[in-house]
């Protein structure tokens, strides 16, 4: 099966490489015969024998950027969240950029981590939201009033906007459907715009394919 590959096991996973320079050293590492750490934030299976003991050079999977485990630590990121939004009728597509940006800032989100993202099917024809997402390559989901009434958790309600769609959260209850996971950011409003996002279940297998 060859040697171990951060940058295919990265895609196979859909993880984000951190740092080019640490993902070449890892890749001589192995080469040369070296252990090579490894601390993760999310369950792994098929771990290769190239992985063992070491303080020198290891892989870190996970969300939190102030964990170096190793003197050299490749930090591979889950590209992993969903956001959800809503949108007034018209909204420019600058508008959502500008607070979606604000948004993730605000909850310490990288952008990197989007892996899709969702709304309510009133707004599938909304081109600020359709150009959004297109000139991003995300993909988007719909969900009907019906749909998003049964995503499962607490959300922020509003009866405006229950009045307007049939149900009283459209971002929040679209990123928790969309990702089958939980919410790590509320609802933030800005501009007629409303952003939520969930994470989808990491789980990491080394033998993952691209397929």
């Amino acid at each position: 099966g060859g040697h171990f590959s951060p940058d295919s096991f990265a895609v196979a996973n859909d993880l984000i490489i951190g740092d080019i320079s640490a993902a070449k050293a890892i890749a001589c590492a192995v080469l040369d015969g070296e252990k090579i750490g490894l601390v993760s934030d999310f369950p792994m299976k098929n771990i290769p024998a190239e992985f063992g003991d070491s303080e020198k050079i290891g892989m870190y999977i996970g969300t939190n950027s102030d964990i170096s485990p190793f003197v050299t630590t490749l930090r591979l990121i889950p590209r992993n969240v969903v956001i959800g939004i809503g949108c007034r009728k018209g909204t420019a597509e600058n508008v959502i950029v500008e607070t979606v940006e604000k948004a993730l800032l605000a909850a310490e989100i990288p952008a990197e981590r989007i892996c899709g993202v969702a709304s309510i099917d009133l707004k599938s024809h909304e081109n600020g939201l359709l150009s959004f997402c297109g000139d991003r390559g995300y993909s988007i989901k719909f969900y009907t009033s019906a749909q998003l009434s049964e995503a499962e958790g607490d959300f922020t309600a509003s009866p405006f906007v229950k009045n307007i769609t049939g149900v009283d959260n459209v971002c929040e209850r679209a990123a928790v459907l969309c990702s089958g996971g939980a919410l790590i950011m509320r609802k933030f409003a800005e501009n007629g715009v409303t952003v939520a996002a969930a994470e989808k279940t990491v789980d990491i297998d080394f033998e993952r394919k691209i397929l």
